[in-house]
């Protein structure tokens, strides 16, 4: 490592200081070989200064090997400190992001570090997430086998219970139908679209379709949810009501490490445990979630001038959504003489809080349906997917996007050169999920979610297109892409500006209501299409599953989990 930067260093004409840099780093290897860290700890900063006066592509070149000196800096300094410490800079040095990130995390958590250690690791965290994005371009991600993806479109188009809806083709298996269908004729047709429209759900996904094709008993449990959430004015006033506030803000630990998926599905736990404790669930409109606040006027001006401003006082999801209940924060606190003082939701304090009015949670407070659900589902899911169902039911509710919201979509499809009408029957969906993923899941290069399409094409309905729509926060996918608008396939984005980050990149580059709105876009244009391919692994992929089977009315089109997680009988 030293000598190879050596000789980059010396090569380097654009730096007027070149001689006196390599110095410099010989100097720091000698300090690092002979275990002087207090010096390689004084020094290296201003190394990094001055290598940021560098040309960036230069800066690229050098600052791995930078940033490897400080992570063996940082175990040096542990010494007996943090043990989980040095394990976490090895998997980090080794380019293994997930458990290197893991590890930090469990440092932080369980070790006692001194404070000025902390805060080196709290730093490193962050740029361990931009480094591991920065790896996950459609390029630099190997090709998967050809066999593992004839299995993954196998595994939907695969005979189940029930046939497509247009009648021609073969029939799908979702991952949720029981084995047995439910009778058609106990509902009759197009009594979803009605049930749908008297709920707020999303108008533009509605669809006039037989109940056969929604997820087995969304009916019952949308109307249960509604009745639960939507009560009269005076029974929100009244202190025998009790309440349940979600906390989505960065001041009760959601911040910009949580995607917009991982939000909302924390919101359908806070759901599930609403109802479970008897109690409505609400969200404060000053909470600040970070994807429902405003650009400051005196934001930095280098990020991106997209940026938006459209939640105002409101920031919470609702900035976006319909509210979750007919009652309010307001309603909440109504009786409350110390707000401040809410308690919080715990398993182990749970027989304490029967009393109180008020309760909070933030997080993931009860991870499975409510108990209310238990004999309805009895016989119908199967126990180990239960959950699955429950989310894609709670999503279902929770993503009703208000008039606002909907109309600021409109535009933009107009915008970005999109069709101001649905997208055209028979489109294939690909969302490609790269930027920070890889940390948690394999990722999966664009080139085999079309092998898949094309395979798909070929095995599963007839009907669709060979016509794609491609949803990706890396804009590589796109250039992998436009080979394929050359050949019988037509390939569809929105044209709007991406950049391959983790998720708190996005925020800072974009700001939160902008990533918000374009991200709902896509959702809205991916529930649009006739089949997916995608990455059960990522919370989006599953918002996309969870509205196209609730409330979209396609539950029996091709879901193709191209990432092998769940179709393959994983727990969740």
């Amino acid at each position: 490592m030293g000598l190879a930067l050596l000789v980059l260093l010396a090569s380097v004409p654009a730096c007027r200081s070149t001689e006196t840099m390599a110095s410099a780093w010989s100097s720091l290897l000698q300090d690092a070989e002979a275990g002087s860290w207090d010096r390689v700890h004084e020094l290296l900063p201003r190394f990094k200064h001055a290598v940021s006066s560098l040309p960036a592509a230069d800066q690229g070149q050098i600052m791995p090997a930078v940033e490897k000196m400080e992570r063996m800096m940082l175990c040096a300094q542990a010494a007996n400190q943090g043990s989980a410490l040095c394990q976490g800079l090895r998997h980090l040095d080794a380019g293994e992001w997930g458990e290197g990130i893991a590890s930090l995390f469990a440092s932080l958590a369980k070790e006692q570090l001194s404070p000025q250690l902390r805060n080196q690791v709290e730093r490193l965290i962050p740029s361990s997430y931009y480094s591991a994005a920065s790896e996950s371009a459609d390029s630099n991600i190997k090709p998967m086998d050809k066999s593992r993806v004839l299995l993954a479109v196998k595994n939907a188009t695969q005979p189940g219970s029930f046939r497509s809806d247009r009648g021609i083709g073969p029939s799908f298996k979702h991952h949720l139908y029981p084995s047995r269908c439910p009778d058609p004729s106990s509902e009759p047709d197009h009594h979803m679209a009605k049930l749908h429209g008297a709920l707020g759900h999303w108008p533009e996904l509605v669809s006039r379709r037989p109940s056969s094709s929604y997820l087995h008993l969304t009916s019952v449990a949308q109307s249960f949810i509604w009745k639960h959430q939507q009560i009269s004015t005076s029974t929100c006033s009244s202190p025998e009501t009790k309440f349940l506030v979600a906390r989505l803000g960065p001041a009760h630990g959601v911040g910009a490490g949580s995607g917009i998926g991982c939000v909302l599905h924390m919101v359908t736990e806070s759901l599930a445990l609403a109802i479970q404790l008897g109690r409505v669930l609400v969200l404060d409109p000053a909470d600040k979630n970070l994807f429902a606040t405003d650009p400051s006027d005196d934001d930095d001006d280098n990020v991106t001038s997209s940026r938006v401003k459209f939640c105002g006082a409101i920031t919470s999801l609702e900035c976006f959504f319909l509210p979750l209940s007919s009652c309010s924060i307001e309603d909440a606190l109504l009786h409350e003489t110390q707000p401040a003082n809410m308690k919080w939701w715990s398993h182990d304090s749970a027989s304490d809080l029967v009393a109180d009015r008020v309760i909070q949670t933030v997080g993931n407070p009860w991870p499975r349906p409510p108990d209310q659900f238990r004999t309805l589902l009895e016989g119908q899911i199967n126990e180990a997917q239960r959950l699955w169902w429950w989310n894609a039911q709670a999503i279902g509710y929770i993503v009703r996007p208000n008039q606002k919201t909907r109309l600021e979509l409109a535009q933009r499809r107009k915008r970005y050169g999109l069709p101001t009408t649905r997208l055209p029957p028979g489109t294939i969906s690909t969302h490609v999920r790269h930027g920070d993923k890889g940390i948690e899941a394999q990722l999966v290069r664009f080139d085999d979610y079309m092998l898949a399409a094309q395979i798909l094409k070929e095995q599963g309905d007839p009907q669709l297109a060979q016509r794609v729509f491609v949803s990706t926060e890396d804009p590589s996918v796109l250039e992998s892409s436009r080979k394929w608008n050359t050949t019988d396939w037509r390939i569809m984005y929105a044209n709007l500006e991406r950049a391959n980050l983790p998720v708190f990149g996005l925020i800072q580059k974009f700001g939160g209501v902008e990533e918000m709105l374009n991200s709902l876009l896509n959702l809205q244009l991916a529930v649009e299409c006739d089949a997916w391919i995608c990455t059960l692994s990522s919370n989006w992929c599953r918002l996309i599953d969870e509205l196209r089977s609730v409330v979209a009315g396609k539950a029996n089109s091709a879901y193709v989990d191209i990432g092998f997680r769940c179709f393959q009988g994983c727990k969740l």
